[in-house]
C-alpha cells in the first residue's frame, strides 16, 4: 500500500493601511457675504470626509502654498483677489487628498467718493473697520463694531447740490435758531443694532466742507453753528418714520441726537489714493439718519441753551435753560457710568409752549470718585423724544485727613488738614508720649481744606502727637518729630 503524507500551508494577510481614505471635498462655501474690505470670510468644506486621524489643511494662492489654518473652518480677511485651497491632510495610514478651490473676488474700488444715491451693503461682525463701496467702487462709509456682530448692515449716501438751512422745528421763521446742514447725508441700516457703541467714520468732500462754511456764516442769525476748521463739525443723528436722507426729516417726528465728533481728517491718511476729501469719526449707540452739521443753537422743538453739572458737598447739581418751548411735556434725566448704558433717575416737567427763558434744575446724589455722565430727553406731548448731548462731571470724594510738614521739623510746621463736614468748635492739642498736653488750639471745623501754621513752640527734641480731641476715629492721630 501507498505512504500517507501531509502538508502544511501557512497563509499570512497584510492589512489594508487604509480602509477607508478621505474624500476630497466638492467645494467651499462661504460665510460673510456681501463682503466689503475689513471684512471677515469663514470658509468651510462641503462634502468630502476625512480618514482617522486626518484634518482638514487651508492655504492660499495655490494647494500647499501659504498656510492659513487646519479645522473644519478657518476664517480670512482678504484684501486683495485670492485663490483659497482645501484638502484632507494624511491620516493615520491614509494619503493626503487633492485640493479643492475657491477663486474670491474683493469689491472694486476706484478711489472716489459715493455720489447721490449710492448704497452698499456688508456683513460687520468683527472688531476691524469694515469699508463701505457701492457696486462702482465709490467709497460711503466705515464701520467699527467693536466685535460686535451687526449682521448685514446696508449704508447709503445723499448728496444735494448745496447746503441745506434748516430752521428750528418750533419756530423755522426765527432766524436765531438758524442751521446749516452740510450737503452731504448718511443712512446706515444694520439687521442687528449694537448692545454697547460702535465707530463710524462718514466720508464728505473738501468742496461740501467748504460750501458749509460759506453757508453757516451766511445764518447770520445764528453765529453758533458757524465752523472754522473741520473739528468744528458734528452730527445730527435722527431716528423716526421718514427716513429719506433729507434735513426736513429732522423736524418730521421720531428721535433725534446730536453728537460731537470723535476726530477727523485727511481721507488720505486712510486710503492714500483718495485726496481733496475728509472722514469725521463718531461715537454712537445706534444706526439711522446722519446729518453733518454744527447745531449748537438746535433747530428742535426745544431751545436748549445751556447744560451744566455742579459738585456739591453731597449732591450733583444739574441746571438748564431753554430759549423756547413748543407743545413740550416734560424732561427725563439720565445718567451712565459708561456714556452707553443709561439709567432714569427722574422726570422734570417742561413750560409747553413758551418764548422766554425757562430755567429748570435737578438734584442727584453724588457717588463720591465716579465721573458720571447725565443727558436730558425731552418729551413732547405727542410722544416725541429729542436726546440732547450728555455732560460728564467726576467729583472727588472729600476725606477727612491730616498732614504736618516739615516733619521732623525744629518746633514749627504747617498743620494741612481737610474736613469731610461741619464738627464745629474743636480742639487741637499737642500732647508728650505720656499724655501731658503741652499746647492746645481752638478751631470752628469747617467743611473744607485748613492750612494752620505753628510757629516756634520750643519744643524739646523728642516725639510728640498732635491729635483733635473728641474725632480721633475721623481724623487719625499725628506723630511730630522736633529734632530729628
Amino acid at each position: 500500500g501507498g505512504q500517507l503524507q501531509s502538508w502544511s500551508l501557512d497563509i499570512c494577510f497584510t492589512p489594508d493601511p487604509c480602509p477607508t481614505p478621505s474624500v476630497e471635498p466638492t467645494s467651499i462655501d462661504l460665510v460673510g457675504t456681501p463682503f466689503c474690505l475689513g471684512g471677515d470670510l469663514t470658509l468651510s468644506p462641503v462634502g468630502g470626509s476625512l480618514a482617522p486621524g486626518a484634518q482638514w489643511e487651508w492655504f492660499s494662492g495655490s494647494c500647499n502654498g501659504t498656510p492659513i489654518g487646519t479645522g473644519n473652518s478657518v476664517t480670512v480677511s482678504p484684501t486683495a483677489n485670492t485663490d483659497y485651497f482645501v484638502r484632507a491632510g494624511a491620516g493615520t495610514g491614509c494619503p493626503e487628498t487633492s485640493c479643492t478651490s475657491l477663486n474670491f473676488q474683493i469689491p472694486t474700488v476706484v478711489n472716489n467718493l459715493a455720489i447721490d444715491g449710492d448704497d452698499a451693503s456688508c456683513v460687520v461682525n468683527s472688531g476691524d473697520w469694515v469699508h463701505f463701496y457701492n457696486a462702482n467702487g465709490r467709497l460711503i462709509a466705515s464701520v467699527n463694531s467693536n466685535g460686535q456682530d451687526l449682521g448685514e448692515v446696508n449704508a447709503s449716501s445723499f448728496v444735494n447740490s448745496e447746503p441745506y438751512i434748516l430752521g428750528a422745528c418750533d419756530d423755522p421763521s426765527n432766524n436765531a435758531f438758524l442751521n446749516a446742514v452740510l450737503a452731504r447725508s448718511f443712512i446706515i441700516t444694520p439687521a442687528v443694532q449694537p448692545t454697547t457703541p460702535v465707530t463710524v467714520r462718514l466720508y464728505i468732500s473738501e468742496s461740501e466742507f467748504l460750501a458749509y462754511q460759506t453757508a453757516a456764516q451766511g445764518t447770520t442769525g445764528n453765529p453758533h453753528d458757524n465752523v472754522s476748521t473741520l473739528e468744528d463739525l458734528h452730527l445730527t443723528k435722527h431716528s423716526g418714520a421718514q427716513q429719506q436722507g433729507e434735513p426736513a426729516d429732522i423736524c418730521v417726528g421720531g428721535t433725534s441726537q446730536f453728537l460731537m465728533q470723535n476726530a477727523s481728517g485727511s481721507t488720505s491718511t486712510i486710503f492714500p489714493s483718495i485726496g481733496s476729501s475728509y472722514y469725521l469719526e463718531f461715537v454712537i449707540d445706534g444706526f439711522s439718519q446722519f446729518f453733518p452739521m454744527n447745531a449748537n443753537n438746535s433747530p428742535l422743538p426745544v431751545s436748549l441753551t445751556s447744560f451744566d453739572a455742579i459738585c456739591n458737598e453731597f449732591n450733583i447739581e444739574l441746571n438748564w435753560s431753554t430759549a423756547s418751548e413748543n407743545n413740550a411735556s416734560h424732561f427725563r434725566v439720565e445718567s451712565s457710568r459708561d456714556g452707553s448704558t443709561w439709567l432714569l433717575l427722574g422726570e422734570v416737567v417742561a413750560g409747553g409752549n413758551s418764548s422766554q427763558m425757562l430755567n429748570y434744575q435737578y438734584i442727584d446724589q453724588k457717588i463720591n470718585n465716579t465721573t458720571l455722565y447725565y443727558r436730558l430727553v425731552q418729551v413732547d406731548l405727542d410722544g416725541t423724544e429729542t436726546i440732547y448731548p450728555p455732560v460728564q462731571i467726576s467729583c472727588e470724594e472729600k476725606l477727612n485727613s491730616v498732614e504736618i510738614f516739615p516733619n521732623p521739623n525744629n518746633g514749627s510746621f504747617h498743620l494741612a488738614l481737610q474736613s469731610a463736614t461741619h464738627f464745629g468748635e474743636r480742639t487741637i492739642s499737642i500732647s508728650d508720649l505720656s499724655g501731658k498736653i503741652i499746647f492746645a488750639l481752638e478751631v470752628n471745623l469747617e467743611s473744607g481744606s485748613y492750612l494752620i501754621p505753628f510757629e516756634d513752640l520750643k519744643l524739646a527734641q523728642g516725639v510728640y502727637i498732635l491729635q483733635i480731641q473728641g474725632l480721633e476715629d475721623q481724623f487719625k492721630p499725628m506723630r511730630i518729630v522736633v529734632g530729628g
